[in-house]
């Protein structure tokens, strides 16, 4: 986790003075964000329907989906929402 700190900065993202999810930007091209298709200025508004509004309930997010075998991420880029879908393999 560490090390995907330093790969891109994290900001929490609000609309009308609520939040709205996480924006990523500064992302380094070529490591884990970029790859998984990621880009500057997008914001992850949910992973798998659980809404991503606070810091701690990223991080209660990330504690039920760290086994999960699929994710879906709904996110905002510029002014149109996209779904993205992970297959995760463990190998």
């Amino acid at each position: 986790m560490n090390g995907l700190a330093r790969t891109a900065r994290i900001i929490p993202a609000s609309a009308n003075g609520r939040a709205t999810g996480f924006r990523f930007v500064a992302i380094k091209p070529n490591t884990f964000y970029a790859r998984i298709g990621l880009q500057n200025g997008d914001v992850v508004r949910a992973i798998n329907g659980h809404e991503m509004t606070s810091p701690d309930r990223a991080l209660e997010v990330y504690s039920k989906l760290r086994s999960a075998s699929h994710l879906n991420l709904a996110i905002l880029r510029g002014s149109q929402p996209i779904n993205i879908d992970y297959d995760i393999v463990v190998r």
